[in-house]
């Protein structure tokens, strides 16, 4: 699933297809759920350079518990 999805956002004009952001938060949820908090960070880090608002993906309804940090102490809400 995530090779696919990468395979799309490397696409040129995937934007006039699909909503590029709603599969950034489909891989960045499923990393999450597989535990892999550094590529979800990396992906969430990535919609920030492709100016991604990251408020309308993320439930206003997070815990604690959904902050995760990096090996490098970054700290993140993931989506859940």
């Amino acid at each position: 699933m995530a090779s696919l999805c990468f395979h799309l956002l490397e696409q040129p004009e995937v934007e006039a297809a699909i909503r590029v952001g709603d599969v950034y938060a489909l891989m960045v949820e499923w990393f999450h759920s597989q535990g892999q908090m550094d590529q979800a960070y990396n992906l969430i880090e990535k919609m920030q350079t492709r100016s991604i608002i990251l408020s309308p993906c993320a439930s206003r309804s997070h815990s604690s518990s959904d902050l995760g940090e990096d090996h490098l102490g970054r700290r993140a809400l993931f989506y859940t």
